[in-house]
């Protein structure tokens, strides 16, 4: 199983992560998901405001555990992962 699939598995990390992910595109009007699932287009907008809008949504993701949770469940599915120093999930690609 690669590290996308394990934490889609991860029922309670990824139905929390989907909600507010989608809320936080939703305020930021960037991505909204549409009736069949997916992400949507962006509104035309500035270059620079498009960047202003996700490095809110980053910012949030970060404040708000997202990046360590999402570590803690590749760990629990037998990743060797970790917090970055920039912020990032990260993981060993041998370790699954």
């Amino acid at each position: 199983m690669g590290a996308v699939a394990a934490l889609r598995g991860d029922r309670r990390f990824f139905a929390d992560f989907s909600t507010r992910l989608d809320a936080l595109h939703e305020q930021y009007q960037v991505c909204p998901r549409g009736a069949d699932g997916y992400l949507g287009d962006t509104a035309e907008m500035p270059g620079d405001e498009l960047v202003r809008r996700n490095v809110a949504i980053m910012r949030t993701i970060e404040e708000e555990e997202y990046v360590d949770r999402a570590a803690e469940s590749l760990r629990a599915a037998g990743f060797d992962a970790w917090r970055n120093e920039v912020g990032h999930v990260a993981f060993t690609p041998t370790s699954k």
